[in-house]
């Protein structure tokens, strides 16, 4: 090997060292725009969940089984939904059920379905709304995460009082005593 070659081989290593290094940067700073964005949100500072939330989703722009991309759109959903922009939050919610239809991972699928849920519901359609608590209730059921079964108590109160709301006492009562028992079981 010339000393030329070995230059050559140098400068080729150097070159795809520094790109693999720049592409884990920019991941490294996706996650992080992903995790400000989800603080944000759990600590129900909107204006910021939506500023890097939407900052993630314009730079990672596919999903990954992560489901960092999927949750980001689930997130902004609620959002819009928390600042009555129904629109924003149907398209939002839109773009996470695609999502996840692309990936392996629906670890977050009955999330989707109760946020649409709630979507609907703020909406005024209540058939619509039932039909995706419903999905949702079954999905959390068999989810294997305990984590995912226990909001399933959230989307049974959820739906027992919608069915009071409809005057369906006994469907009513048979969900707020399954959200009851699945809250002591936590």
């Amino acid at each position: 090997m010339t000393l030329q070659n070995c230059f050559y081989f140098l400068c080729i290593t150097f070159l795809f060292t520094s790109l693999n290094l720049t592409a884990q940067t920019a991941a490294s700073n996706n996650k992080a725009l992903f995790t400000q964005g989800e603080s944000h949100w759990f600590k129900r500072n909107l204006p910021e969940a939506l500023f890097y939330l939407s900052a993630y989703i314009e730079k990672e722009k596919q999903p990954t089984d992560s489901n960092d991309f999927v949750n980001a759109n689930d997130l902004l959903s609620v959002v819009y939904l928390t600042k009555s922009m129904y629109d924003s939050a149907l398209y939002f919610s839109a773009i996470a059920f695609t999502a996840i239809d692309k990936i392996h991972n629906k670890r977050l699928l009955p999330n989707l379905y109760q946020n649409k849920a709630r979507i609907y519901n703020q909406l005024g359609d209540l058939e619509t709304t039932i039909k995706y608590f419903l999905i949702a209730d079954s999905l959390y059921a068999v989810s294997d995460e305990k984590i995912l079964r226990d909001i399933g108590v959230y989307n049974a109160a959820a739906l027992g009082s919608i069915f009071q709301e409809q005057r369906q006492y006994d469907k009513a009562k048979e969900y707020y005593e399954r959200a009851i028992q699945q809250s002591a079981n936590q």
